[in-house]
């Protein structure tokens, strides 16, 4: 028990590193387990304290009637990421090494549309929890900066700039690493008990987007499909 990955056809696992495993499976299972009732192997999973996701710790203290294990482990994995957030835009950076809490810099200044913004729901819902005020600003600081750097059709290229905060030229999709960052915007909207209008007005604002110019049907058998767009620089250098 504790491999990272799951061959469901051999019934085998393996890991990601010849180190050793870090427990994703386990941890990102915790709340299905708890859900399934399934007490005996939630018992095992518990014991397996490595610091994962932050969606799964969280999920667990939640469902697990705030078992305070995984609060402090989702605290401790927090912290440890918390540097990613010290790049000149505030963009996070994609990679750190979680031993040295230092930032892996991106020798192009890259950053996945994705993955900046889908860390909110968990770190505001850390800041709720802990009252550190911190998770939360860092999370918003981000959409701020995303909102800020809209580009004309209301699309998101799939990578950002660390260091200028704008969208890059880049693919523009529903596929990897762009996908997470439309679904995030419904779902933060949510979170807040539907407190914060400006999530939903840049879902609303995407969606129509979306509709208007990534979805196509086909000729002849009238089926509904997304493209992907590569986009072009105008004469004066804009996306």
């Amino acid at each position: 028990m504790g491999e990272d990955n799951y061959h469901p056809i051999s019934k085998k696992g393996s890991n990601l590193t010849d180190a050793g495993g870090i427990g994703y499976t386990v941890v990102d299972a915790l709340d299905t387990i708890q859900i399934m009732g399934l007490d005996s192997e939630y018992a095992r999973a518990r014991k397996w304290t490595t610091i994962r996701v932050l969606g799964g710790l969280l999920s667990a203290y939640h469902l697990s009637g705030g078992d305070s294990l995984y609060l402090e482990r989702a605290t401790e994995l927090a912290d440890r990421i918390m540097p990613v957030f010290n790049s000149p835009s505030g963009l996070p950076i994609s990679e750190i090494n979680l031993a040295k809490r230092t930032p892996v810099e991106d020798p192009n200044n890259v950053v996945s549309t994705a993955e900046a913004s889908t860390i909110q729901l968990e770190l505001r819902y850390l800041s709720h929890l802990t009252e550190n005020d911190d998770y939360w600003d860092k999370a918003e600081n981000v959409m701020k900066i995303i909102k800020a750097a809209r580009l004309p059709t209301g699309l998101a290229t799939i990578f950002m700039g660390s260091e200028s905060g704008q969208f890059l030229m880049s693919q523009i999709r529903l596929g990897s690493r762009g996908d997470s960052y439309y679904e995030y915007l419904l779902k933060q909207y949510l979170q807040t008990a539907q407190t914060e209008p400006v999530y939903r007005e840049m879902y609303e604002d995407t969606m129509t987007a979306v509709h208007e110019m990534l979805l196509r049907t086909s000729a002849e058998k009238n089926l509904t499909y997304t493209v992907e767009l590569v986009p072009e620089r105008g004469r004066r250098g804009a996306l």
